[in-house]
Order: C-alpha cells, then sequence, then structure tokens
C-alpha cells in the first residue's frame, strides 16, 4: 500500500474564538506576533477545528518559559473534546518560546473542541498548538516560514449568550395611541402608547424623515431597543489593549459541537458583562418643553431612569439625555441600544471608526471608546428593499466629550457594533464602567447623553451629516509661522543639510527605528525638489545617489550589515544588492524618466524592456492597474487603457464595492489595510471621464475622513499649554546611524515655556493615525498618538475640485493648514506647538519622533497640496504635468517638474518654487513661480477666509526682472483685475480664501533651459560578471535636466570587511581622476561630467585577503551614448 502523507496542522492561539480571560496580547517573537495569556479568571479558552484526516496526532504545544525567573510555573493545559492532555505546557525551563509535545490523541475526521486551562493560575503563555500524524517531527525543527505552511483557520460555531434582554410583549392587535410629537423641518418623532400582556402601558417610538416634502415612515421602531445600567461596587478597567477589558467581568456562553455542549466565559473586552445589568422599559411620557419629550424608564423592581429626547429646529439626528439615580455607592454605567438588532446577512454598511468598516463585525461585542475614534460614531446601513437608501447611527454627543487632547483614560462614552447577543445593533455606553467618572455616591445623579440619526442616504451621506451637523467640522485653520511655500522649501533644506539625517556611504535618510539602517520613502518627491527648487548642488548630493539606490537595493530599506537590534526592516535578503530593484514599480521609474526629461533612453531599455514591471506590495496596497496607468503615462495606447478600465472596474467589484468581513488586527496601517486603495482612481477618472470612477474616490475618500479626527471642537477659545513649562513625552530614543539619539534631549531650561495659544492651533480634529497600536499607545505620553503624515490632503483637495463638496476641503485643510513650519516629526500625543517652529527639527525637543525618511514624502504632499490648491481655485487653468510617487505605505503623490504646464493661455510655463526673486513674508498667503518664453509669473494664494494686502519684494536680476516693467494681475478665472509697474516693493490686494496671479512680460527673448532639450542618451548602462566575491559591476551613466552627466558604479557582490574598490575613471579630455570605496556596499557616484565626454572605467579590486583582480575596463561614451 502507498503511504500516506502525513498531516500537520498549526492552530494559532490568537485565532481562539472564546477567549475567557486569557488575554490576547503582543509578543515578536511569537508565530504571530500575539499569543493568549492567561489571567487567572474563569472558563478555558475555547475553538473549534475541522480535522479533514482521521487519525493518531502527536500535540504540540509551543510554551514560554524562563530559566531564572520562577521557570515551570506559568503551566496550562491542553484539553480536546473536553479530555484533557496528560502534560502540562509551560514547564520546559528554557528562555523564551520553545515546543513541547504534551501527548498523543487519536482523532476522527470531522469538528474538534480544543480548549486551553489555566491549571498554574501563574500567567501561562500559549503560542500556537501543533497537530501532526508524523511522530518523528520535532517542532522545534521548523522555521517560522515552514510553521505558517500549516496554519489552519477555526471553525467559526454560534455562541449562545446566558443573559437575555426583556422585550415586552405587546397585546395583538394594539394600534396605540400618540401622546407627544418632536417634529422639524428634516425629522419627526412620535411617542406611541401601546400596552404589553400584562397591560402595562409601553411607549414606542417611531421615526419619520422628509423625502421631497413627503415624510417617509422608518421601518424600525424602539420595540427591540433596550436601555438599561450597569453597576458595580467595585470595577477596574484594563486599558493594556486598543478595546478596554474588565478584568474578572467576562459574559458566560455556551458553544454546542457534535452535539455536546460547552459553557465558558467569553472575552473580558465584552462591556455588557463590566457590571450587574438592570433593564428600563419605557413607560411612560411627559413634556419637558416643545422641542424636548420626557420619556419615563422603569425596570422590575420600579425604579426609574428618564430619558430627554430633543430635536433642534433644522437638525437631522436627536439629541437623548439619559438620567438616574444611583442607590448605592459603586460604579455605574447607562447603556443604550438602539434601532433594532440586524444579522450580517441583513446589512449593506457597518461603520464604527477605526475597526469596523465594510461589513466586518467581531464575533463578540467589544467596546471602542470615544477617545480611541476619530469619529465616535456606529452607524449601520440596511440592506435596500428598493431605491431609497436608509442608514441609521449612534453617535457620541461632542457636547459630553472632553474638550482637550483625546486621552485613552479619560474617554466620556463608549460604542459597540453589537449588542449582546452579538447581533448588529449599535449600543453606547456611558460613563465607561471603571473610569473615575463612573464612580458615584448613593443620590448623586448619573447621566449620559448620545445622538440618534437616523436618515434617507447611504452610509456616506449620513457620515458627512454627522461631520456637519453634529461634530461641526469647519476649516477655521490658518497659517501659524510659516505657508506652505516656506515650509516646503525649508523641508527641501532640511534634506540638504548635514542635519536632515542623510547618510552619504549608505546613501539614503536614516529610519530612526532601526540602526543604521536607511530608506527610501519618496525617491521622486527628492527630485521634484532639485527640479522644482532649480537646485544642482541637491541633484549632486541627493538626487543621483538617490538614483543609484533605487538601481541596486532590493527594498525600500537598506543596512550594510543585518543590525542586533530592531531588525524588522532588513534582513539577509535586503542586504543583498539587486539590479534591477524590484520594490518599486512602473510609477517610479516612469517619473524618473520623465523628470530626467526622457534623455535616457537606456533607463527605458533597462526597466520597462520586458513590459511590465514587478513591484512589491509589502508597504502598500497598490493594485496592478494603478502601475498600469504609469506605462499608459510613458507610452498611451489604446489596448493598454482597455486592459486598465477592466481591471479597474474589478477592482472595484472586488475591493471599494466589496462585503468585506476580515476585522484587521490593530498593528496594521489603517490607511493601507482597512479600505481599499482609492488614490489614483481620481487620476482615472480624469483620463476616462467615466463617473463611476470618481464615484469609487468618494467611496475611498469617505473612509479615509472617517480615520481623521472630528473631536473635540476647538471652538473659539484660548488654550493654557505646556502648564509648568513642561511637555510630557515617553517616546524613546530612536537611532541616529549606530548611536541612540533624541534631539534636544535632555531639555535645557526654558525650552518649554507655558503659554496661551488658541485652541484651534493645537487641536486634534483634522489629523490621522498610523494604526490603532500606536494610535492608543495607553502610558505613553499625555495623549493618544496621531500622525502629521497627511499625505491624503492633496487628493482629499481634488475631490473637493471634482465634486464642489466643501467637506473634503475642509478635510483636507484641517490636516496640512497650520501644522507646520518645516518638517514637523511624525507622532504628536497631546497639546504643543513645538513642532510648528521653523528650526524644529535642528533644536527640538524631538516631542514627535524626526523620521528622517519621512522628510521627502512630507514635502512631497506639501508641494502636490500647493499645486492642486492652484489647480483647484482656478478651476483647472493653472495647471502642470504631473507623475505618481507611490509604493511606500499611503505615501502616494502626484509630483512636478517633469515639463511645462499651463498658467491660464500661456502653456509653456516652467514649475518653480524658490525664495527669489519674489519674497512673499507672510505666512498666510502660499506661492509658487512659473517661467515661461513670455513671461515671470507669480501665483498667490491666500489662505485666510478674510482679505489682506500682501507686501511682495523684488530682486532685479537686470535680465528677466527690471524695475518699471508692466505687471498684469489676473483673478482666477484669467481675467485681468489690475495694472501696475514691477518694483522694489509692492502690494497685492488678495481676496479671502482667493487666488491672484501676477504676470510680467519678459524684457527681450528669454528661452528657458529644458530638459526634453538635451541630447538624448541612448545607450547609458553598461555591466561585466567579476570573479570572487564582487559578482559582478554595473555602470550607469545618467544625464541630468541640468545639462552635465552623473556616473553611477555599483559592484553587486558582499565580500568580507576590509576588501577596497578602486576606481580609475579616463576622460577623453585627457583627464584622469581616481576614487576607493572601502566598504560595503562598493559603490560610487560621481558627478558633473560633461555631457561629450567619453569615459573609460577601470576597477582595482582587492578582497579582504589582499587578493587582487583588475577587471576589464568598461567604455561609456558621452554625447548620445554610441560609440
Amino acid at each position: 500500500m502507498a503511504q500516506t502523507t502525513p498531516t500537520t496542522l498549526v492552530l494559532e492561539a490568537e485565532s481562539f474564538q472564546c477567549q475567557a480571560n486569557w488575554w490576547l496580547t503582543y509578543d515578536s517573537k511569537a508565530s504571530g506576533r500575539q499569543i493568549l495569556q492567561a489571567r487567572g479568571g474563569e472558563g478555558d479558552a475555547i475553538t473549534v477545528i475541522d480535522i479533514k484526516q482521521a487519525g493518531t496526532y502527536q500535540l504540540w504545544t509551543r510554551a514560554k518559559d524562563y530559566k531564572t525567573n520562577q521557570p515551570g510555573t506559568r503551566r496550562f493545559l491542553l484539553v480536546i473534546d473536553d479530555q484533557q492532555v496528560d502534560i502540562e505546557s509551560g514547564k520546559h525551563g528554557q528562555e523564551g518560546w520553545q515546543w513541547e509535545c504534551v501527548g498523543s490523541r487519536q482523532l476522527d475526521a470531522g469538528k474538534h473542541v480544543i480548549a486551553l486551562r489555566d491549571s498554574a493560575k501563574f500567567y501561562g503563555r500559549c503560542d500556537a498548538i501543533l497537530f501532526t500524524t508524523d511522530n518523528t517531527l520535532d517542532a522545534n525543527t521548523l522555521s517560522m516560514h515552514q510553521l505558517k505552511q500549516h496554519v489552519i483557520d477555526p471553525v467559526t460555531v454560534t455562541l449562545k449568550h446566558e443573559q437575555t434582554t426583556p422585550v415586552p410583549q405587546l397585546q395583538p392587535g394594539d394600534q396605540g395611541k400618540v401622546i407627544q410629537t418632536l417634529s422639524n423641518a428634516n425629522t419627526r418623532i412620535t411617542f406611541v402608547q401601546m400596552h404589553d400582556q400584562d397591560n402595562k402601558p409601553v411607549i414606542i417610538r417611531r421615526t419619520s424623515v422628509k423625502l421631497d416634502k413627503q415624510w417617509i415612515d422608518l421601518p424600525v421602531d424602539s420595540r427591540h431597543e433596550a436601555v438599561f445600567t450597569l453597576f458595580n461596587t467595585q470595577s477596574r478597567v484594563d486599558l493594556g489593549s486598543f478595546h478596554p477589558a474588565w478584568p474578572g467581568q467576562s459574559p458566560v456562553v455556551q458553544m454546542t459541537v457534535n452535539g455536546k455542549t460547552y459553557t465558558t466565559r467569553g472575552k473580558n473586552q465584552d462591556p455588557f458583562a463590566a457590571g450587574v445589568r438592570s433593564d428600563f422599559i419605557p413607560r411612560h411620557v411627559g413634556t419637558h418643553d416643545p422641542m424636548t419629550v420626557q420619556v419615563i424608564h422603569e425596570n422590575h423592581n420600579g425604579d426609574q431612569l428618564h430619558a430627554y429626547w430633543h430635536l433642534d429646529p433644522q437638525s437631522h439626528d436627536a439629541r437623548v439625555m439619559f438620567k438616574f439615580v444611583a442607590k448605592a455607592k459603586g460604579f455605574y454605567s447607562i447603556g443604550y441600544s438602539a434601532f433594532n438588532p440586524w444579522e450580517t446577512s441583513e446589512i449593506r454598511f457597518n461603520q464604527l471608526s477605526p475597526m469596523v468598516q465594510f461589513v466586518r463585525r467581531h464575533e463578540q461585542p467589544v467596546m471602542t471608546t470615544s477617545s480611541c475614534s476619530p469619529l465616535p460614531m456606529a452607524m449601520v446601513e440596511p440592506l435596500s428593499l428598493g431605491d431609497v437608501s436608509l442608514s441609521y447611527a449612534l453617535v457620541a454627543d461632542p457636547d459630553h466629550l472632553s474638550t482637550s487632547w483625546p486621552v485613552a483614560q479619560e474617554a466620556r462614552l463608549g460604542l459597540s457594533m453589537l449588542n449582546h447577543q452579538a447581533a448588529v445593533q449599535p449600543t453606547v455606553f456611558g460613563p465607561i464602567m471603571g473610569f473615575n467618572d463612573s464612580r458615584f455616591e448613593a443620590g448623586d445623579h448619573v447621566t449620559m447623553s448620545c445622538r440618534v440619526l437616523s436618515m434617507v442616504g447611504d452610509w456616506k451621506q449620513t457620515q458627512q451629516v454627522a461631520m456637519r451637523e453634529i461634530f461641526e467640522v469647519s476649516d477655521d485653520r490658518q497659517p501659524i509661522n510659516a505657508s506652505l511655500s516656506q515650509a516646503y522649501l525649508n523641508m527641501v533644506d532640511l534634506m540638504a543639510s548635514d542635519q536632515g539625517g542623510w547618510d552619504d556611504k549608505l546613501m539614503g535618510f536614516y529610519n530612526i527605528e532601526s540602526p543604521s539602517t536607511v530608506t527610501h520613502a519618496s525617491p521622486l518627491g527628492i527630485v521634484e525638489a532639485s527640479l522644482l527648487t532649480d537646485n544642482e548642488a541637491f541633484f549632486k548630493d541627493r538626487v543621483l545617489p538617490t538614483i543609484g539606490y533605487t538601481l541596486s537595493r532590493p527594498s525600500a530599506h537598506f543596512a550594510a550589515s543585518v543590525p542586533k537590534d530592531m531588525h524588522v526592516y532588513v534582513n539577509e535578503k535586503r542586504i543583498t544588492l539587486t539590479m534591477p530593484t524590484q520594490f518599486y514599480g512602473a510609477a517610479y521609474w516612469q517619473g524618473l524618466h520623465d523628470m530626467l526629461g526622457r534623455r535616457n533612453a537606456w533607463l527605458e531599455d533597462l526597466i520597462f524592456g520586458d513590459g511590465i514591471v514587478n513591484y512589491s506590495n509589502d508597504y502598500s496596497t497598490i493594485p496592478t492597474w494603478s502601475e498600469l496607468l504609469a506605462n499608459y503615462r510613458l507610452k498611451p495606447d489604446a489596448k493598454l487603457l482597455e486592459q486598465i478600465i477592466r481591471e479597474s472596474d474589478t477592482f472595484l467589484e472586488k475591493e471599494v464595492y466589496a462585503r468585506r468581513t476580515d476585522i484587521q488586527q490593530i498593528r496594521h496601517f489603517y490607511n493601507i489595510s482597512f479600505y481599499p486603495y482609492w488614490w489614483d482612481l481620481q487620476d482615472l477618472f480624469d483620463l476616462t471621464g467615466q463617473k463611476r470612477y470618481l464615484d469609487a474616490a468618494i467611496e475611498g475618500a469617505n473612509f479615509t475622513m472617517a480615520g481623521q479626527w472630528a473631536h473635540p471642537r476647538p471652538g473659539k477659545q484660548s488654550k493654557l499649554i505646556h502648564q509648568g513649562n513642561h511637555f510630557g513625552n515617553s517616546m524613546p530614543n530612536w537611532w541616529l546611524g549606530d548611536k541612540r539619539f533624541r534631539l534636544g534631549y535632555p531639555i535645557a531650561d526654558g525650552v518649554v515655556r507655558e503659554h496661551t495659544v488658541p485652541a484651534w492651533q493645537i487641536s486634534s480634529m483634522g489629523l490621522g493615525f498610523e494604526q490603532p497600536t500606536t494610535l492608543y499607545a495607553t502610558g505613553k505620553g499625555p495623549g493618544l498618538g496621531m500622525i502629521l503624515m497627511s499625505a491624503w490632503a492633496p487628493n482629499l483637495l481634488r475631490l473637493y475640485g471634482n465634486t464642489g463638496n466643501d467637506l473634503y476641503r475642509s478635510y483636507a485643510r484641517n490636516s496640512i493648514i497650520g501644522r507646520f513650519a518645516n518638517y514637523p516629526g511624525y507622532y504628536v500625543r497631546g497639546e504643543t506647538d513645538l513642532y510648528q517652529a521653523a528650526d524644529y527639527p535642528y533644536n527640538g525637543p524631538d516631542v514627535t519622533s524626526l523620521y528622517y525618511h519621512h522628510v521627502p514624502p512630507h514635502a512631497a504632499f506639501t508641494m502636490d497640496y500647493l499645486v492642486t490648491q492652484a489647480h483647484v481655485r482656478s478651476k483647472g487653468a493653472i495647471h502642470f504635468p504631473w507623475s505618481r510617487q507611490q509604493g511606500y505605505v499611503w505615501f502616494t503623490n502626484r509630483v512636478y517638474g517633469q515639463a511645462p504646464g499651463s498658467i491660464f493661455a500661456d502653456d509653456k510655463v516652467s514649475l518653480r518654487l524658490t525664495r527669489k526673486p519674489f519674497a512673499i513674508d507672510s505666512p498666510m498667503v502660499d506661492y509658487l513661480l512659473g517661467y515661461s518664453d513670455q513671461a515671470t509669473y507669480l501665483v498667490l494664494m491666500n489662505q485666510l477666509d478674510q482679505p489682506l494686502d500682501l507686501p511682495v519684494s523684488v530682486a532685479m536680476d537686470g535680465a528677466r526682472l527690471a524695475t518699471g516693467q508692466d505687471v498684469t494681475v489676473r483673478d482666477e478665472s484669467g481675467n485681468v483685475v489690475g495694472q501696475t509697474k514691477l518694483k522694489a516693493q509692492m502690494s497685492v490686494a488678495m481676496p479671502a480664501r482667493g487666488l491672484r496671479v501676477l504676470c510680467v512680460g519678459n524684457r527681450g527673448k528669454h528661452t528657458l533651459a529644458a530638459a526634453t532639450d538635451l541630447p538624448m542618451l541612448k545607450r547609458g548602462h553598461v555591466k561585466q560578471d567579476i570573479d570572487g566575491p564582487w559578482k559582478q559591476v554595473h555602470a550607469f551613466r545618467i544625464r541630468s535636466p541640468f545639462g552635465h552627466d552623473g556616473l553611477y558604479v555599483v559592484l553587486m557582490g558582499h565580500p568580507q570587511d576590509g576588501a577596497t574598490a578602486k576606481l580609475t575613471l579616463q576622460q577623453s579630455d585627457g583627464t584622469n581622476r581616481s576614487f576607493t570605496s572601502n566598504g560595503f556596499p562598493h559603490e560610487f557616484v560621481i558627478y558633473p561630467i560633461a555631457m561629450d565626454t567619453d569615459l573609460k572605467l577601470q576597477l582595482h579590486l582587492t578582497d579582504a585577503k589582499g587578493q587582487t583582480i583588475e577587471p576589464e575596463h568598461m567604455t561609456l561614451y558621452g554625447a548620445d551614448g554610441m560609440p
């Protein structure tokens, strides 16, 4: 008989359906980086697996133990089908994680219940369980990669919850009597008295909404709602994870498998189990005022809870305040489950930012606190039965929330997408059990306020109503210390400076999370900076090394060796040079080719020679059609466009409008993993004119905005910050090269000063976050960790231009205007203005984590915003060609400088941004420069919502600009609104949020040099194989837009330390130059070289043992590169 292939299965502990009082926690050494840790409570962690192949299985558990710290005490037992194994886990005595064989078991094909039992009651830790029919297998010999090949998903089974909600049974045929009605222009709420089976009155609330001047009765009323209180004499809340937990307070749940019922505890993150529950039934109605109705609820003891329903004259939402009197000293919370329960199959969409979107749902109820939700709102859009969409949302009342920077421990409310039976039903809790404001004395009043929003419209329309009307999101921000133009120039200066985090040897900006590691997150942003500032020195020192880096590095991250500490970014594979790299895709190479004026034909042959360019999705979720757009920009082709449309339409179906059920992990990046990549859909709309792509961009943008903070409202007041001349922040000392470093620490006396600022200046409203883990990060600083890398801002501003919906503009402006005057760092954790100073990245103190590799993408999205702003305000009359930088997380933006564009009728304008010849000192006005053969242009954009007279200083060069020249002032439509003469000091009247263009006609003929006018370099790449550790050499001649050539030579091998490489460069003009590399990577960057000079390259290579070889020389010809 043929032997049966052994079966091996791996079950990750973190995937258990019922975790009881085992805690899900992070561990970097775990197979999935998450584990279950016992906390001494009741109940087994239980899940169900499906065995396909019957047999005798060896059972292994991966447990953690310690050699010297109480070894063998953190024990637990594996239990299968209610029968525990004989050997406890967690007593291997080794330091860290080890697999332990704990027995064997005959398992039939079919479902089996797997449990973890906390036998020692002392913090047992389980990473995974392995089942194998191979009795020769030692699980400790398997690599992480091998283990992942055997990972299985548990079978999700229906859980029965012990707790039920008393739903009054109404008398049959009872039509009810209208007692009270609240009504305004949009919403009507009717309170109807009916009777239950005991003939007691029950108040049912019905809602109607207006559509096309007609009232529509909503199919949802209040009979399935629940109003309840939670109480405990003692309550402790644990904020160690994103969702709060209440130790020892988990619900009893049951599951039935193979006819047997198993009882355990659900997660102690279940907010319904945080206290003893008492339900209240609405029995009576009273009038409070003309726009407020009082509903009196009673529980089975006759205790009362009052609800006050209020409608403002023009609102879509109702405000409800719940209130009762505490009977005893202890901890209290009021809960409200609104509308009615839905099964997942009955809904089109639900959302509770940031964890829940699409039709995602947790298996069990969990709470998202108001502090940890950018948009604290639990919303459901049920499947529509007709043409009309209806949506229902339970929203935190902004008036009930803190007015300070969100802090995890100070949340006022909590929201759950599920009810206590794990059906979809938005629920709000307040105050949160265990928080300081949930503690009351007998006789105290306990209150909770929320908003109830029911309306005609889909989830996007409902969300935007909540943003506008409830959270009152507006764009009242204004610049602080610099305009966006000034900030951009400051960031370019920083990139060029010795304090900008650049490593000459590794040819990149330091990644401060890893020692001696560099990262290129926006290489095209670096090229753009050189072109727009007309800075050839920057091209030599930053751009040319960046091009070499992207040609030869296997990843965006690189180090000369694998760091001993924090090696998550770099491993052996990522320090092995690769030619050409497969990290950067078609968008990068097309952009580079265009920004170099398409003068390097060899680049197109090398990268695009085989057609489609491979690229990495390690750090992004770029769809294939997006990269194909780059191919199309390079070479427009009808068949390629047809392919792009086919693939993008599939993307819309399977990603944008999908019924996604996959709850994302809290360590995943919100703007990558939680919603579809929408940034390029507007590009596709611009290209095709097909509205479905704009509609899909709107869909994606609303996910983005749901991840930007809509609270607290900053208001008009001022705030005192840095009280006691202190700003708390406990971010770690990062790396700068091979040393720990944190700029400006220890903080000198007088650097942090107590002072008052406008509340909006340091407001969280408009900021986003990276991932749920870095958001909440309890105990790390004064507040939740938001980010300043708002790369989405230009995309939202473009969407405003395409739709006219000013909410997109508000969210764009709130994330960028008045936020920085230079690179501001990344994480911001509280109310401070330290990072808003222009000298902040030079002097610190670093309170935001100065990620130097983020400077180029930060500058790039700033420039994208500036150009988009000019385009939108001029309704497209100001337009410049662009390429797209993408591939590194959500840092995707248009980049400029590759070709002339248009300012009104002049379509030969080259975009620039320099400090001369025009100087704009006011931070309130952004500016751009343009040069053509006809004129010099100064584009001015006022950020204030009021007019101002703008001083403009002009440095006369005597050639293009001279005193007395005619100056025409044009508005955003190109209409002439003024005429004046050029002088050293001028004033321009700027309308509120307006645009003005100064047009100065050229004195005589001025032809602006363009990269496209340079000779084509047809051949600029040669290579040669080399014996020994050097492997291969590549040499690239690169024609720059500045009229010179550069040279990049790289040896692909990694010889041992002590090896040296010497390059002798023999030029056809008779000059010789020599360069030496003393360490890996062995490479040479040389600039400038005259375009017409032939180059003969001779290498002299000596390995660590002193053995020397001289490979055959290579030649790179000048002019067109041909012999």
